[in-house]
């Protein structure tokens, strides 16, 4: 990165001028300085290139016989024109290519352009050439020289990218668009923040475009919100007084933009920064007063105020928390109704704590597909053969497919349907994580029939908490966890609870977050209880303890050290506290790295675009992955059942003051909550409540009349159970007590 610029090395003053003034900027790719040019409109191109020329030869010998060469939105500048001539705006940036030859830079970049072109023309091109092209450009970047890395960005820069996404936003292809350059704006953001200077004049020039294409569309404030998201340059890299001016003027008119979405009508351009700020401020506050009044626009608004606190006002940023914080109620009502798929909302897991479980589930659905009604993938298996078989096709389905959904069939039996597909998703996750003796604790009291112990791909850390789940460091078939992160996919797509919740500690691996000694507390006890005593000064003098652990591999279990020469390192009191640090580093995350990070993969296949499984988890905490894949804890309301039960009515309906209805629900009221629970997966196929129990499930519960059979039936798919007019209370219960015993509620066989 070039050192800063003196205050007045960057300006290429104009002696006089007899034309109007057209100032711009100029970045020089071969050294990144910018310049400030002050030029008048009837100058020539090449009289500037000449004065550029004398000023930078005092500083680079034999710059004077370098070739120089203007390209301003990918089209390089004819010398003998004049500045009027070549559509230049006020203030934008110019580039200044030095050399005679192009970078061999170039074809990443004209191809990405030529796609985009081609898209523009509509000639056939798949949705994912433009993504794959820039997964490309951006992997290409050479780091392992930082000078070519800088002219490899450079280069793009200078390209006509910006113009040629803008023009593809404004064509019929706005979709493509859109994910195109929510695309390119992630991998920007991705960028190590040294090379922001490089990267922030495209995004303002993709800014510009945007508003002059489609002012009124989120996109463009999306992009404005990038950038000032990666304006830390101007205070973390020390660019040059060209680029922090550059920066400056550009966030000053950003922040005149927020205000006035905000509905503030008192800014004025020569307000300090910290003026500007006073009114944002004052301005988010006066928005969430009224909750009925806010907009999708108060969104992107909000994002861009946290964006210029982060960057430009850190030390103000309690002030915007204090002022979030007494309106969370408003806050999370804008984030449920207006945040939507496809934008990226990772900038609101700094607030997180400000939002409820309700608005954060909302942010972490965004980022999985929504199931369709047509073209779903279709699973077919044997049911005693169920876990071989969905694992095969799981696994051997593009996640393009799985994306649509799935609908599942039993072979050889009948049902069809939702029904059956959230049976399906139900048994196969008891088969990929529960163990025999998590079943056994399920059935309670009841006998169960000695089954021989299988290993699974995931295990309990501790007796006591059976439904917290770990990678089984033994278990080395890594697909299998892949197939584990799709099915977890699948179970979100398909709002299903399936009772599966994760360890803290693989909760916080996957979250790409660090695992502290508290955190293995509920499921580590011992182990907790042990470390912890060592910190506290406890227990040297029995324990000959060195930095090794013992770690399991398949089925055999080495000692490894836990850093160079552990095994001749004492542990200490003075340094216990790097022991249990490396200890738990080793223990909950190296030990189990690849089986986590197949695990990841296959649940980031099931996500949406730029979406990976970090962001899912940051979003939530664990309490919400519980509600989430958990369900509700509390139970049945048997009020709550009645309320969200609706009958047929007519000829094949009932009345709710019907005998045969009061008798049916005064049965239930009588069953144990198993039983309830097991008339319930009858009915609907739901194994596990949502959070919010009853009342939360996706549509009303139905009861038909149904004549000339002994036996209930139901349709799962459409939530309706089939109910014969029985004669006698009596008659009733027997019957519904047999379609609730734990074989007869399970599959469609009473169908």
């Amino acid at each position: 990165m070039p050192s800063p610029s003196s205050s007045s090395s960057w300006v290429l003053p104009l002696s006089s001028c007899d034309s109007p003034r057209l100032d711009f900027f100029l970045r020089v790719l071969a050294d990144g300085e910018v310049l400030l040019i002050e030029a008048g409109r009837n100058e020539r191109v090449s009289d500037v290139l000449e004065r550029i020329r004398n000023k930078k030869k005092k500083k680079i010998p034999g710059f004077e016989f370098e070739e120089l060469r203007l390209l301003y939105r990918g089209r390089q500048i004819r010398t003998d024109q004049l500045l009027c001539d070549c559509n230049i705006e006020k203030n934008t940036l110019v580039f200044l290519l030095v050399g005679p030859s192009p970078n061999p830079s170039w074809p990443a970049v004209d191809s990405l352009l030529d796609t985009t072109c081609r898209v523009y023309q509509g000639l056939d091109v798949d949705n994912g050439d433009i993504s794959e092209k820039l997964n490309l450009f951006f992997h290409n970047i050479p780091w392992y020289e930082e000078k070519l890395a800088f002219e490899y960005l450079q280069l793009l820069s200078a390209s006509s990218l910006p113009t040629a996404l803008a023009m593809l936003y404004s064509s019929s292809r706005e979709d493509f668009a859109r994910d195109s350059i929510h695309k390119f704006l992630s991998k920007c953001r991705d960028l190590p923040s040294t090379s922001h200077p490089y990267i922030l004049p495209i995004i303002l020039e993709l800014c510009s475009l945007l508003k002059k294409v489609r002012p009124e569309k989120k996109l463009y404030m999306a992009c404005w919100n990038v950038f000032a998201s990666m304006s830390d340059c101007v205070s973390i890299c020390g660019c040059g007084e060209g680029m922090k001016s550059f920066i400056t003027k550009a966030v000053v008119s950003f922040s005149m933009e927020v205000a006035i979405l905000l509905q503030n009508t008192t800014v004025v351009e020569n307000m300090t920064h910290a003026e500007l700020f006073d009114e944002l401020l004052a301005s988010v506050g006066k928005v969430l007063e009224d909750e009925s009044l806010l907009g999708s626009h108060h969104l992107s608004a909000l994002e861009s105020v946290c964006a210029l606190s982060s960057c430009f006002y850190p030390s103000r940023k309690e002030e915007l928390i204090g002022v979030l914080s007494s309106s969370k109620t408003s806050l999370c009502s804008l984030i449920i109704r207006f945040a939507e798929k496809g934008t990226d909302h990772q900038w609101l897991n700094e607030y997180k704590e400000l939002t409820n479980f309700e608005a954060r589930r909302h942010l972490a659905m965004l980022m999985v597909p929504n199931v369709n009604i047509f073209n779903k993938e279709i699973i077919r298996v044997h049911r005693d053969n169920l876990l071989e078989e969905s694992f095969e096709q799981i696994s051997g389905a593009s996640f393009e497919s799985l994306h649509h959904g799935i609908s599942v069939e039993f072979i050889d039996e009948q049902g069809v349907g939702d029904g059956v597909t959230r049976e399906w998703i139900q048994l196969a996750c008891n088969e990929i994580f529960f163990s025999k003796e998590v079943k056994e604790e399920e059935e309670e009291e009841e006998e169960v029939e000695e089954e021989e112990e299988v290993d699974r791909p995931f295990h309990v850390p501790c007796s006591d908490f059976t439904r917290r789940f770990s990678p089984n460091p033994g278990f080395m078939e890594w697909d299998k966890f892949e197939f584990a992160g799709r099915l977890m996919g699948l179970a979100l797509m398909h709002n299903m609870q399936v009772n599966v919740l994760l360890d803290r500690a693989f909760f916080l691996h996957l979250a790409g977050m660090v695992i502290g000694l508290e955190d293995i507390k509920e499921t580590e006890p011992t182990l907790h209880k042990f470390l912890k005593e060592l910190l506290e000064g406890d227990g040297f003098d029995a324990a000959d303890l060195r930095f090794e652990i013992d770690i399991q591999k398949g089925k055999e279990f080495s000692l490894e050290q836990l850093c160079e020469d552990g095994s001749l390192m004492k542990v200490t009191k003075e340094n216990a506290g790097k022991y249990v640090h490396l200890y738990l580093q080793h223990r909950f995350v190296q030990s189990i790295s690849k089986q986590t990070s197949f695990f990841a993969k296959g649940l980031s296949d099931m996500l949406l675009g730029c979406a990976v499984h970090t962001s899912f988890f940051q979003v939530l905490s664990l309490e919400d992955f519980d509600l989430i894949f958990g369900g509700d804890r509390i139970g049945i309301r048997v009020e709550d059942w009645k309320k969200h039960t609706i009958y047929g009515g007519g000829d094949y309906g009932y009345q709710a003051t019907d005998k045969e209805i009061l008798w049916f629900w005064e049965v239930v009221d009588g069953m144990s909550n198993k039983k309830q629970m097991n008339l319930l997966k009858f009915w609907t196929s739901t194994t596990y409540l949502p959070h919010g129990g009853i009342r939360a499930l996706p549509k009303k519960l139905k009861i038909m009349r149904i004549e000339d059979q002994k036996y209930p039936t139901s349709s799962t798919c459409m939530y309706m159970l089939k109910l014969p007019a029985y004669e006698t209370f009596d008659m009733m219960k027997f019957y519904l007590e047999i379609v609730t015993e734990d074989k007869i509620c399970t599959g469609f066989g009473m169908q």
